[in-house]
């Protein structure tokens, strides 16, 4: 009996200095990684929203109710509620089961950081304007989303856009904050959160 005690205090000694057991680690990366995935999907999906202009998509992208807040670079002040964001988008052209157009809109630099359940993903979005036969122009801003669950899914709660205005617009720099003490240069603002 002495040594099955003995045995046991071994036992949940070497779990202790060992840690979590990989499977542990693993379920919780996987689970992270299927957040992660789950909020990409649901971006890629509101790019090809813009590239098709299927107005039907915004009700299925963004909180279907008055909830839901817009900031556009395209209009002033915010934008509430789904049936005011689905008046925007039809005044941007775009109609029910979308149609073929010679825009093109892509996301860069995207990052997503988690807040509990709640995620904001942050992106610096460019879109090439036709403009003729045989040109277009682009423009270019950052973007925040703030992404909720929906049900067994995820929805965009809140969208702000802005454009980079000016002859530095489409430099480099334009995209960049300070770091920690005040020093330019690429602070952690995409990729993976580097402060957990």
């Amino acid at each position: 009996m002495h040594w099955m005690r003995a045995t046991a205090i071994a036992t949940g000694l070497l779990a202790v200095l060992a840690g979590p057991c990989p499977s542990q680690s693993a379920g919780t990366a996987v689970a992270q990684a299927d957040r992660d995935d789950s909020v990409g999907l649901l971006i890629d999906a509101w790019e090809r929203m813009w590239n098709t202009y299927d107005l039907n998509q915004v009700a299925e992208l963004f909180v279907p109710n008055s909830s839901v807040t817009y900031f556009s670079s395209e209009a002033k002040g915010v934008i509430p509620g789904i049936d005011a964001l689905r008046v925007h988008h039809e005044a941007l052209g775009f109609v029910p089961g979308g149609k073929e157009q010679p825009n093109k809109l892509w996301l860069e630099d995207r990052g997503i950081r988690w807040h509990g359940g709640v995620a904001t993903v942050v992106a610096i979005w460019l879109f090439s304007k036709q403009t003729g036969e045989h040109s277009s122009t682009l423009q270019q801003g950052p973007v925040t989303f703030v992404v909720v669950p929906w049900g067994t899914t995820y929805r965009i709660a809140h969208a702000h856009f802005a454009t980079y205005r000016g002859p530095d617009s489409a430099s480099e720099t334009a995209h960049v904050r300070p770091a920690a003490g005040g020093q330019g240069g690429r602070a952690g603002l995409v990729g993976p959160d580097t402060t957990r």
